[in-house]
């Protein structure tokens, strides 16, 4: 009597072998693949995170040049 598990014939043991690397090189490239989509991912909230920075300070800039350019046209409208 033979285990259930392993089969008796050479030849289909081989194809369990080979279909169960192939499945094991799958589930690499399957990882492979998440980590690099988790890696785009953090790059992406980096990048967003830079863009929301940026732009918050470039609003800054503006509220100050606008600011300074109206103290500007005050002064030289002769205000104080």
């Amino acid at each position: 009597m033979s285990d259930a598990t392993s089969p008796s014939d050479p030849e289909a043991a081989a194809r369990i072998a080979a279909l169960e690397a192939m499945i094991a090189a799958q589930r690499a490239t399957v990882a492979a693949y998440e980590a690099a989509i988790e890696a785009e991912r953090a790059r992406r909230t980096e990048v967003e995170a830079e863009r929301d920075r940026l732009a918050s300070e470039r609003d800054q800039l503006r509220e100050a040049a606008t600011s300074c350019s109206s103290s500007r046209s005050s002064w030289l409208a002769g205000g104080s």
